[in-house]
C-alpha cells in the first residue's frame, strides 16, 4: 500500500520522528524512552552517523528493512530483529497520523457500524459462526472508510481493484476473507443483505486468479514517475517553485487511461505481460488493436464509452510526447479521423445521458419535479419524525442528522444557488471570514458571498436565499438550532456542515446520504443534480434564455447552450406538431 501523508510529501527524516517523539509526548515516559532508543539504533543499521540523513518515510523503511533481512552483529535473534522492526512500523505508523486515521475511522457511526451491529447478532455460540469471522471484515471496513465507501457503494470491480492495490499479503489475505464471509452473513440475514446491493460479492482473489493478467511485467514506478513528469508544473524561475501544477483528480485520469490501456493491451495480446519498458505500450502495434478492441468490446463490464475512448486517447497522447517515444503520429491520426472517437469528442461537449435522463424524467412528470423542488421539506420532515419518536434504535441520531444536513444542502442548492459541493461543504458562518452571511437585523437577508478564487469558474457569487413560501430559510434556521448541535465537533467548527471528525464534512459522506435517502423519496440523485435540475426546469420555462441560466449556474453561457440545447429541440418539435394538428383542423379532436 502506498503511504502518502503530509509529512512525507515534506520529506522528513528520522530526527523528525525523535523529535516528534520527545515533544508530542502521545505515548508513556516509558514507552517514549524506549521508542526513541529504536529511533537511535536506525542510525548504525543504516550505516548512518546523522539521523537527518535518514528518511522517515514508512514504505522506504519497510523496503529497506524486509522481514527477511539479517543483521548477526545487531540482533540476537530472528525474533529481536523483527520485535525492533514491528516497533519501528508502529513508531512511523503514529508519526504520520495512520494510526489517528485509522482510529477515527473505527469509531464512526455510519452504515459500517449498523452493518457490525447486525453481524455480531449473527455469530458466536449457537450461530455455527465464530467471533473471528468478523476479524477480515474489519479490514474491509477500514478500507472501504478511507474513501467513504458505504456498504452500497462495494462492487466486484472496487473490490478487484482494492484487493490490487494493497501491497501487504496479510492484508489482501483479509480482504478475500472478508467477501466470503459477509456472503455468508448475507445469507443468514435478510437485514445485511438489504444493507448491500443485490449482486452478489465475488471473492477478489478468486477472480484476479481466474483473469489471470495484470501489470506484474511493466514497472510499476516507470508508470508513476511518467504520469508525475507529465503533470507536473511549469518552473518559475524567479521564485523557483512549480506553477500550473494539475490536480489529483486530473492525475488520477491519465493513471486510469493508462493502465487500462496496458490491461486492454494484454487481454487482446498486443502487449505481453513481460514486456521490459514502458515505452513499447505506445507502438503502433501495440495501439491499433488495443483501440480496436475497446471500440469492439462486447462485454459490459468491460466496456467503455466513446467519450471516455477519446478522453483517455487524449491522455496517451500527452503521455506517450512526454516520454519521447519518437513518431505519435498514428495516434494523432486517430484523435482526428476515426469515427468512434470523434463521436466520443462530440459526446464530450453535451451532457451525458445518465444526466439527460435525470432531467427528462424531472422535465415530464409534475410528481417527481414537486419531489425535486421541496426536498428540503422532505428531508425536514423525515427528520422530525425522528426526533419525535419515541422509538429508539441503533443509527437514530445519526439519521437525524444526515436527513438535517441534506435538508440543509437541498434548501441553499434549490433556493439560493446550486453549488458546487466543494462549495457547499466550504460554506462558513462562523469566524473571520464567513461566505454564509447572516444578517445583523432580525429582518435582515441572508446571502452567500463566495469570492472568484473559491469558485471553479474564478466569477464571484453573491445570492440572497429565498424567505417566504419557499421556507428555505426556515429550514436553514431549524438546521441551526435543532441540527447542527448534534454534531460532536459542531463548537470546534465555522463550517455550516460541519463534520463528525473534522472540521467540515466530506463530499463522499454527502454524496451517500443523498443517494440512500433521496432514492427512498423514489428521485435517487447526487449532489450535482441539483444544478442540472434546477438549469432544465428554468429553461422549460425560459426558453432560449441561455444567459439568465448560465447567471444560475455561475458558468459561461456557451457551456450551458451546448449541455441544455436538447430542450429547446424538443420544445421546437412540439411546436411544430401541434400547429401541424392545427393545420389539419384536429385542433378540438378528442
Amino acid at each position: 500500500m502506498k503511504y502518502e501523508t503530509k509529512k512525507t510529501i515534506g520529506h522528513s527524516t528520522m530526527s523528525d520522528v525523535f523529535v516528534w517523539l520527545k515533544t508530542d509526548r502521545v505515548y508513556s515516559d516509558a514507552t517514549i524512552v524506549d521508542y526513541s532508543s529504536q529511533v537511535m539504533r536506525t542510525k548504525s543499521l543504516a550505516n548512518e552517523n546523522d539521523l537527518k540523513n535518514i528518511p522517515a518515510d514508512l514504505q522506504a523503511f519497510e523496503n529497506r528493512f524486509p522481514r527477511n533481512k539479517r543483521f548477526p552483529n545487531e540482533f540476537r535473534s530472528v525474533d529481536a530483529y523483527w520485535a525492533w522492526r514491528k516497533k519501528m512500523i508502529s513508531i512511523l505508523r503514529g508519526f504520520h497520523g495512520i494510526h489517528a486515521a485509522k482510529k477515527e475511522r473505527k469509531g464512526r457511526i455510519d452504515a459500517w457500524a449498523e452493518f457490525i451491529e447486525y453481524a455480531a447478532a449473527n455469530v458466536g455460540v449457537g450461530t455455527g459462526l465464530l467471533p473471528q469471522t468478523l476479524i477480515p471484515i474489519h479490514v474491509l471496513i477500514d478500507v472501504a472508510r478511507e474513501e467513504n465507501i458505504s456498504p452500497k457503494e462495494v462492487t466486484n470491480e472496487w473490490l478487484s481493484q482494492k484487493y490490487q492495490e494493497v501491497s501487504n499479503i496479510a492484508r489482501r489475505s483479509a480482504l478475500s476473507r472478508a467477501v466470503d464471509n459477509i456472503n455468508v452473513l448475507r445469507s443468514r440475514s435478510p437485514k445485511i443483505d438489504n444493507i448491500f446491493l443485490t449482486e452478489s460479492l465475488r471473492n477478489p482473489k478468486k477472480t484476479l486468479r481466474a483473469k489471470n493478467i495484470g501489470l506484474s511485467g511493466l514497472i510499476k514506478q516507470e508508470i508513476d514517475a511518467l504520469i508525475e513528469l507529465h503533470c507536473r508544473g511549469i518552473l518559475d524561475p524567479i521564485l523557483e517553485e512549480e506553477i500550473g501544477e494539475k490536480s489529483a483528480s486530473t492525475k488520477a485520469v491519465y493513471y486510469a487511461a493508462l493502465v487500462k490501456y496496458i490491461d486492454s493491451a494484454i487481454r487482446c495480446g498486443a502487449l505481453t505481460r513481460d514486456t521490459a519498458h514502458l515505452r513499447h505500450a505506445f507502438e503502433k502495434t501495440v495501439f491499433i488493436p488495443t483501440m480496436r478492441s475497446w471500440m469492439t468490446e462486447a462485454d459490459s463490464s468491460r466496456k467503455i464509452s466513446d467519450r471516455s475512448i477519446f478522453h483517455y486517447t487524449q491522455c496517451l497522447l500527452g503521455l506517450a510526447t512526454t516520454l519521447s517515444v519518437g513518431d505519435v503520429s498514428f495516434i494523432e491520426a486517430a484523435l482526428t479521423g476515426n469515427r468512434i472517437i470523434q463521436k466520443g469528442r462530440k459526446d464530450s461537449k453535451v451532457m451525458p445521458l445518465k444526466t439527460r435522463d435525470f432531467c427528462e424524467r424531472l422535465l415530464r412528470n409534475r410528481d417527481l419535479e414537486l419531489k425535486f423542488l421541496s426536498s428540503h421539506i422532505n428531508f425536514q420532515r423525515q427528520a422530525n419524525d425522528l426526533i419525535e419518536t419515541d422509538r429508539n434504535f441503533f443509527g437514530r441520531e445519526t439519521k437525524i442528522i444526515q436527513l438535517g444536513c441534506l435538508a440543509a444542502f437541498s434548501a441553499i442548492a434549490l433556493w439560493s444557488v446550486p453549488l458546487r459541493i466543494s462549495n457547499m461543504l466550504n460554506l462558513r458562518h462562523l469566524g473571520p471570514e464567513p461566505n454564509l452571511i447572516q444578517p445583523a437585523r432580525r429582518k435582515g437577508e441572508w446571502h452567500l458571498l463566495l469570492k472568484a478564487e473559491e469558485v471553479k469558474n474564478r466569477r464571484d457569487i453573491k445570492a440572497p436565499i429565498s424567505d417566504g413560501p419557499t421556507k428555505a430559510l426556515t429550514v436553514l434556521k431549524w438546521y441551526l438550532a435543532e441540527i447542527r448541535p448534534r454534531i460532536p465537533l459542531a463548537n470546534e467548527s465555522n463550517y455550516f456542515f460541519c463534520g463528525f471528525r473534522g472540521p467540515s464534512l466530506s463530499a463522499g459522506s454527502m454524496r451517500n446520504w443523498l443517494l440512500e435517502h433521496s432514492s427512498k423519496l423514489g428521485i435517487p440523485m447526487d449532489p450535482h443534480n441539483f444544478r442540472h435540475g434546477l438549469a432544465s426546469l428554468y429553461l422549460r420555462s425560459h426558453p432560449g434564455e441561455y444567459a439568465q441560466a448560465a447567471t444560475l449556474l455561475c458558468n459561461t453561457e456557451a457551456t450551458v447552450r451546448r449541455h441544455y440545447a436538447w430542450i429547446d429541440s424538443e420544445a421546437e418539435m412540439r411546436s411544430v406538431q401541434e400547429e401541424l394538428i392545427q393545420i389539419g383542423g384536429l385542433k378540438n379532436a378528442r
